[in-house]
């Protein structure tokens, strides 16, 4: 696997597996490489962003805002497959990494409901009713999902440092080599 924090952060980490083996520079660089690599995958991520204080601002009780945001990504999961109009992608199965016994099963129950009665907006009809919980180590698509995850957290980091005057991380728009793949949503 990729470690991006691991790489990213090189010269400040004391216990990371690359050290000795790689130069900082050349660490950035293999991470960028990755990312260009991810960027020309055909794939495609549904990245739902959610800003809790807009939310909590927004309503009086906010509906929990990760449920939320898991109806907003299968409901566009949905939407892509039905949109697709192909034969041979009319199934959708949803890949959950198993880190924790207690946040697969309250997924579990959120997914089974939502099969179960759809949304306000979408009815599920080529969802697979079933979460596919995996070990992280068994699917490499939990290793890109963390490094599309790692990519919009830095960007989101940059943006912050940038607004409040303080020095951004150069170099580290690792976003921009994946953006053709990402489908943004923003609660």
């Amino acid at each position: 696997p990729i470690h991006a924090v691991e790489l990213n952060q090189l010269e400040f980490s004391s216990n990371s597996k690359y050290k000795g083996s790689i130069t900082p520079q050349k660490a950035k660089e293999l991470l960028r490489l990755t990312y260009e690599f991810i960027g020309n995958l055909n794939l495609e991520a549904i990245a739902v962003l959610v800003d809790n204080v807009c939310l909590r601002n927004q309503y009086a009780k906010p509906t929990n805002p990760y449920l939320l945001a898991y109806e907003i990504m299968i409901e566009k999961f949905q939407k892509i497959i039905n949109e697709r109009n192909d034969k041979d992608n009319t199934f959708g199965v949803v890949n959950i990494s198993n880190a924790s016994t207690q946040l697969a099963m309250k997924l579990t129950k959120i997914h089974q409901d939502i099969m179960k009665i759809g949304t306000q907006y979408v009815k599920f009809t080529t969802i697979f009713p079933k979460l596919n919980i995996q070990d992280t180590r068994e699917s490499c698509f939990f290793e890109l999902a963390d490094l599309i995850c790692y990519a919009y957290q830095r960007s989101y980091r940059n943006w912050i440092c940038q607004n409040m005057g303080k020095k951004t991380n150069e170099g580290e728009n690792y976003l921009s080599y994946i953006e053709n793949l990402c489908k943004n949503i923003r609660i």
